[in-house]
This record gives C-alpha cells, sequence and structure tokens, in this order.
C-alpha cells in the first residue's frame, strides 16, 4: 500500500519486527514533517497480507519543482491586485514550503501565509468558514 502518512499508518500494526508503538508513530510524523518543509511530498509504504495488520515499510520524499513560469504568474496575479490561493492534496509542511517556493504573499499584515486543512472546514458554519478564507491562502487535505 502507499498513500499518505496518516492513511498507511492507520492501517499498520508493525514496523520491521516490532509492534507500531505511539512514540515510532510520532517520530514518524515529525520526519514526514521535516521532509515537508524542504518542499517534498511524502508518500509512506506499507505491505501485508491482512488490510489492517500491514507492516509500515518507510517514506519516500518526492521532489516536484514548481512549472517554469509558475513564481512569475503568481507575482503578476499578486502585483494585478489579485489574490492567490492554493488547494492542494498535500500535507501542511508540503503544502506551505511550495506556497512559499512560488512567492504567494501573505494577507493583509499576516507575517505568513496561512493554511488550513480540510478537516477544519468540515468543522465550521458557512459563517466561520467565509471568515477564515479571508486570511487563508492555502487550502490542505
Amino acid at each position: 500500500m502507499k498513500g499518505s502518512l496518516e492513511a498507511v499508518l492507520g492501517r499498520c500494526k508493525y514496523s520491521g519486527n516490532s509492534m507500531l508503538d505511539e512514540e515510532t508513530r510520532g517520530e514518524l510524523h515529525e520526519i514526514e514533517a521535516a521532509m515537508g518543509r524542504q518542499g517534498l511530498r511524502v508518500v509512506a509504504m506499507a505491505y501485508g497480507k491482512k488490510e489492517k495488520d500491514l507492516t509500515f515499510a518507510g517514506l519516500a520524499g518526492i521532489m516536484d519543482p514548481l512549472r517554469p513560469g509558475v513564481k512569475e504568474a503568481v507575482a503578476n496575479f499578486q502585483d494585478s491586485g489579485a489574490r492567490v490561493i492554493m488547494i492542494t492534496g498535500d500535507a501542511k509542511e508540503t503544502s506551505v514550503a511550495i506556497a512559499e517556493d512560488m512567492g504567494m504573499r501573505p494577507v493583509g499584515d499576516l507575517p505568513r501565509v496561512v493554511s488550513c486543512a480540510g478537516r477544519e472546514i468540515d468543522g465550521m458554519s458557512r459563517a466561520e468558514l467565509q471568515e477564515k478564507i479571508k486570511s487563508v491562502g492555502v487550502f490542505y487535505r
């Protein structure tokens, strides 16, 4: 199996010959975050015969550079007064790193580009979402 770390770990019981404990799960999330801050797309892998008893196999970091002209296009939009918003299936750290790499500017006087997870949106009322959208530049999985 391959997918997001969250999805893969949800089906894993083992790492190597050992049980996959909470400490190890936490360490894996820290590694994923560090890889994401480098702008890598992180893919987790696991193997096994039973869908809920998989063995964690590892993480792969995939460099997916911006296409030529993206930085310039983002700058042109922002310079013309348009607000750029990114919606992505990447993890938070990867999303923010990519947004910063392509030159997305924070909204108003905020120091950084603000991000929001899809699961945060799920629990919001329409009014809360409308307010949140005013400051968010990156919506991620």
